[in-house]
């Protein structure tokens, strides 16, 4: 694989970094055992702004292809176990791209001479992007519901340094 980095200061106050990696994997057995580390190309981003007295504003974003499925090709039911068995493809398919954009904000407090406290709010993916894991299937495999990563998330707390 390979992976392009790029990092830059603006200003004393702002800094922001850029990736991008592709991965060339050969593994026959990676793509059933684990589908999500098949991923062959991936982006990031991050910008930070130190606002003023230890306030600092964060972005960060993730774009990456999207993990692999074997689709289901056909059904037969199982008379001894009374359940339907799936067959599956021998070949893989792409699910969508994935997409995610976050932004935080924190900021540090002194609690003490050596004790400090960081403070933080952030939202993860805040265009609340449908982003694809896999799907699942009904009892009979004939129906089929998208299941997807979490949607927008806001989340809040507290590190405290001893």
């Amino acid at each position: 694989g390979i992976e392009l980095y790029f990092e830059k200061s603006i200003a004393d106050r702002i800094q922001y970094d850029i990736s991008a990696t592709y991965l060339h994997i050969e593994n026959d057995f990676i793509d059933v055992l684990n589908p999500s580390s098949a991923v062959s190309y991936f982006a990031r981003a991050n910008l930070s702004w130190n606002i003023a007295n230890r306030w600092v504003l964060g972005s960060n974003l993730l774009f990456r292809e999207g993990n692999i499925y074997f689709p289901i090709v056909d059904k037969t039911f199982d008379e001894e176990l009374m359940v339907f068995q799936p067959f599956y493809s021998d070949s893989s398919e792409q699910l969508p791209n994935y997409f995610t954009l976050g932004v935080s904000i924190s900021n540090e407090y002194a609690l003490g001479e050596k004790m400090t406290a960081i403070c933080f709010a952030s939202v993860n993916n805040l265009s609340n992007h449908d982003n694809l894991r896999a799907y699942s299937y009904n009892a009979d495999y004939a129906h089929r519901t998208a299941q997807l990563f979490s949607g927008r998330t806001f989340y809040f707390g507290a590190v405290v340094r001893f």
